[in-house]
């Protein structure tokens, strides 16, 4: 939660100071889908050929605390630049909309 926090506020910053969203709003779902990918495999069994290739180090059962804070931050940071980016489009365009003038 703090990771999601964390990055919609520094995304909402460097947006609202730079004006460049389109990054932000491809960079976000791309590190969060890492992130939820690395997530889905803890825990996980792996056939034979992954051993071969040696996947099967990567993760499993006894995977450090480390590892899962890491991946929970990866994942975190995307969603929460995800958020932002949508959030700032949506009023952007209102405000174009329904701005007197």
């Amino acid at each position: 939660m703090v990771s999601v926090v964390g990055a919609a506020a520094v995304t909402g910053g460097i947006i609202s100071f730079t004006g460049h969203y389109w990054g932000w709003l491809f960079g976000g779902p791309f590190m969060s889908a890492i992130g939820a990918g690395l997530l889905y495999t803890v825990g996980s069994s792996y056939p034979a050929a992954y051993t071969a290739i040696g996947i099967d180090r990567l993760l499993d059962v006894n995977t450090s605390a480390v590892r899962l804070i890491g991946y929970q931050i990866l994942y975190g940071v995307g969603i929460g630049c995800a958020i932002q980016v949508g959030i700032y489009i949506f009023n952007i365009s209102f405000l174009n909309l329904y701005a007197p003038r």
